[in-house]
């Protein structure tokens, strides 16, 4: 994975981080045993992770990208946010999803490694870049990408689709989202235009 491809999606992160409050006492960054009051927060509330399982042998690149992310917003020392990881292209219906992870440290490039390839090789790709919703209904390990959050796509190519009836969702939290494709010629490239997925008509199963 290229630096310079790095820095311009750290530089993405950055411009999307928020700013937002805060309420109560929060344990301190800087000083073990002490407390900030600081009333307004930098960063995200969460991270929404979306993997396409037909990226198996990307993984490394996968995991380097959010390693350097979660480095450079520990870095910063902003806020503490709960990362969603999830996985799309394997199930028509749902995401799939372990359970959400907040640790008050970055996440190491290796660590990402052995989730998102253990993930993936539990729920092989079906073929196609299907993305069925942003958050799985009644689940807690999934997550919707609000307003304090920033949504990460990593997808096959730019063939990906949504069903219709989710376009609404995924128009709602287009100014959020870092879209990352693999290309033809197997280099990696980023979207920050506000790309929108294909749309597939809803199915009439009624008879």
């Amino acid at each position: 994975m290229e630096r310079e491809f790095i820095n311009k999606v750290l530089g993405q992160v950055r411009k999307r981080m928020k700013s937002f409050e805060v309420p109560g006492c929060l344990q301190s960054r800087r000083i073990e045993g002490m407390f900030d009051r600081d009333d307004e927060m930098h960063g995200f509330k969460n991270l929404c992770i979306y993997i396409d399982t037909a990226l198996a042998d990307r993984v490394n690149d996968i995991s380097e990208i959010l390693g350097q992310i979660d480095s450079y917003i520990y870095g910063q020392e902003h806020y503490n946010h709960t990362r969603w990881l999830m996985f799309f292209g394997c199930k028509p219906d749902r995401l799939v999803a372990p359970r959400p992870s907040k640790v008050y440290q970055a996440i190491r490039a290796s660590a990402w490694r052995v989730i998102i390839a253990s993930s993936i090789a539990k729920n092989p790709s079906t073929g196609i870049s299907l993305i069925p919703r942003l958050h799985n209904p009644g689940s807690i390990n999934t997550s919707f990408p609000g307003r304090n959050d920033m949504a990460l796509f990593f997808c096959k190519n730019k063939d990906v689709c949504i069903p219709e009836e989710q376009q609404k969702n995924f128009m709602a939290i287009r100014q959020r989202v870092l879209w990352l494709f693999v290309e033809e010629d197997g280099v990696m490239e980023m979207d920050t235009n506000g790309f929108a997925p294909a749309v597939i008509p809803a199915c009439n199963t009624q008879e």
